[in-house]
């Protein structure tokens, strides 16, 4: 499947989550649709990072007032232990504000 498919695919599946919980369960499930580039569940961003995610981590980071030390700390995670609020910040960025 291309990329572009796969954006429409993932782009239809996100719009049926209405839940925090749904949101969450997305992006554990359907890890590839943030990141079409990657295909392990266990890496970082601390290099090459896609620039609307990199947009979302300083967006996040400003809403809750995080020191660079912290937004580093954040980066560093593995994808699959982000904080449960960064996982929904990261879908409604992503999917929700964004057309």
């Amino acid at each position: 499947m291309n990329d572009l498919s796969n954006i429409f695919k993932f782009s239809k599946l996100a719009k049926e989550c209405k839940t925090d919980i749904q949101k969450i369960h997305f992006f554990n499930t359907y890890f590839e649709a943030f990141v079409l580039d990657k295909v392990d569940k266990m890496f970082t961003f601390k290099e090459n990072i896609p620039k609307e995610i990199d947009d979302a981590f300083y967006v996040y980071a400003n809403m809750k007032r995080m020191t660079e030390d912290e937004l580093d700390e954040l980066r560093e995670m593995i994808w699959i232990n982000y904080p449960t609020n960064f996982k929904i910040f990261l879908f409604d960025f992503c999917f929700l504000d964004t057309n």
